[in-house]
């Protein structure tokens, strides 16, 4: 199993790794614009004799971004749920993660035999209101879930969006839409 962890780990860093990495820059960056464009917009009169004017018409950019601008709408559960959509979808990612897949099953019935294996699955399905589940996917899922929160925990994330993750764990939609994905996929 210790070599199957490790091919997990190689696979996620070379080829999903960066795919967040860039599109998670590409989301703060346009984030970032639409801040400047509504900070830009706002009047500099607005909270004008106040002591706190610069705040006034920082919180009003902020406020305007919010609501017309598209990618200031996206929250974090957004931005993640199309990124996993877009590695998902990749046909190179659905063989390569569902071979890793196949192995960890392969690896799992030699363990358990085929009799434990299917007890598992049905114990598996019982947790989650159905009656089977593959081990081996839900792992791949799990697996997938937790090198890319570790993965966000790495790039310059804000504390608060971290926080919301880890407290989110897995989300039931993302969680299901990759399930999804892997179910057509085998």
């Amino acid at each position: 199993f210790g070599e199957l962890e490790y091919c997990f780990n190689q696979y996620f860093s070379k080829y999903c790794a960066p795919i967040i990495t860039k599109d998670y820059r590409y989301y703060h960056r346009k984030q970032n614009e639409e801040f400047h464009k509504a900070y830009n917009q706002t009047p500099a009169i607005i909270g004008a004799g106040s002591v706190f004017q610069g705040m006034i018409r920082v919180q009003t950019a902020n406020v305007r971004a919010a609501s017309e601008g598209k990618w200031s709408k996206k929250n974090l559960d957004a931005f993640i749920n199309d990124v996993v959509k877009k590695i998902v979808s990749g046909k190179n990612f659905q063989n390569d993660w569902g071979n890793l897949i196949d192995r960890y099953r392969e690896s799992l019935i030699a363990k358990l035999g085929t009799k434990g294996y299917l007890h598992v699955a049905e114990q598996l399905g019982k947790t989650e209101g159905q009656k089977f589940i593959d081990p081996a996917i839900h792992y791949g899922q799990l697996r997938f879930m937790e090198l890319l929160k570790e993965h966000l925990a790495r790039t310059d994330m804000p504390k608060s969006s971290m926080e919301y993750i880890l407290k989110e764990g897995i989300n039931n939609s993302i969680f299901m839409s990759l399930g999804s994905r892997f179910m057509r996929g085998r």
